[in-house]
């Protein structure tokens, strides 16, 4: 059973005025199957990194809602289609899972950086491609993110604050030895991983016993201050525009106003090559550094073949 339907932005465009947005419906898709009480979210927006718009971010936290609800669906996963990149709009929904009261499994691949990142601390099972990259930009740009106490939670503090403090990624490997992720496959497994782990939890125990199961862990993270966490981003989220900056230091601002993506590309080349957050970047230099020791080693083999003949 398949489900496209979303917030109406349809209707007459005055002449002049920017285009449509997508309906919401065709960038969250929902799908469930009844035999098996397994439904699946799926971002699909490829061409925008699957990054989802506002009308978007409110049919997520609907579909949510009424998966919740449903006696059909028991376990719920989360992917994003056609696309490697798992990076999108950091300024989007914060907590939405928090509050989901049956089994979320998030299947993650390529970056897992800002919004997305959110969710990955947030569902209840991770379940990641071995080329994945967990992070978030902000704290390049910005210094924090609205789930930094829940990060800190999931990944341990000294782990996350190594995140934090030098703003690199941290790979799929990195975060399963840290325990954020419950399993780390090939890309080409990944899907039959997820719907291994969603089958195995949906022919477990009932519904109720998991919305039981459920709350003790919501209980247990509502101890460990888990919204107090949240609360905390509204009260930086207040002060930081008061904050000194460094000289030259980047700036928010200036970033968005220059282009968000190009600024923080161009503040990337500040760091260590194994540390920046674009694989290409990462390639790219991992490529120039390897060149010179290629070509030294290959004067070192001409010279000692020249001793030799010699």
């Amino acid at each position: 059973m398949s489900e496209s339907d979303g917030p109406n932005v349809g209707g007459p465009r005055a002449r002049g005025t920017a285009p449509l947005a997508e309906p919401a419906g065709e960038i969250i898709r929902y799908e469930k199957d009844p035999a098996t009480r397994v439904a699946t979210i799926t971002f699909d927006r490829p061409e925008q990194l699957n990054a989802p718009t506002i009308a978007a971010r409110i049919r997520y936290a609907d579909l949510l809602h009424r998966a919740s609800i449903d006696d059909d669906v028991k376990v719920l996963v989360i992917r994003g289609a056609n696309i490697g990149q798992w990076y999108a709009n950091p300024h989007s929904g914060i907590r939405g899972l928090q509050d989901f009261k049956k089994i979320s499994i998030l299947e993650v691949k390529g970056y897992c950086y800002g919004w997305h990142f959110y969710q990955a601390a947030d569902a209840d099972l991770v379940i990641s491609s071995d080329d994945a990259v967990f992070g978030h930009p902000s704290f390049r740009y910005h210094g924090w993110g609205p789930r930094m106490w829940w990060w800190a939670q999931t990944m341990g503090i000294r782990t996350f604050q190594a995140m934090v403090f030098t703003g690199r990624p941290f790979t799929a490997a990195e975060m399963f030895d840290c325990n954020f992720l419950n399993a780390v496959v090939p890309r080409a497994d990944l899907e039959a991983e997820v719907d291994e782990y969603a089958l195995a939890c949906a022919r477990n125990r009932p519904t109720d016993t998991v919305f039981m199961q459920k709350t003790f862990f919501e209980i247990m993270k509502q101890f460990q201050g888990e919204y107090l966490g949240s609360m905390l981003a509204g009260v930086f989220e207040s002060i930081t525009g008061g904050a000194q900056h460094d000289s030259g230091d980047l700036r928010l601002g200036d970033a968005m106003d220059r282009g968000l993506s190009g600024s923080v590309k161009d503040n990337d080349a500040n760091f260590p090559p194994e540390w920046r957050l674009s694989k290409a970047a990462k390639r790219a230099a991992a490529t120039a550094i390897d060149k010179p020791k290629k070509t030294q080693k290959a004067m070192k083999v001409k010279k000692a073949k020249k001793k030799n003949t010699a």
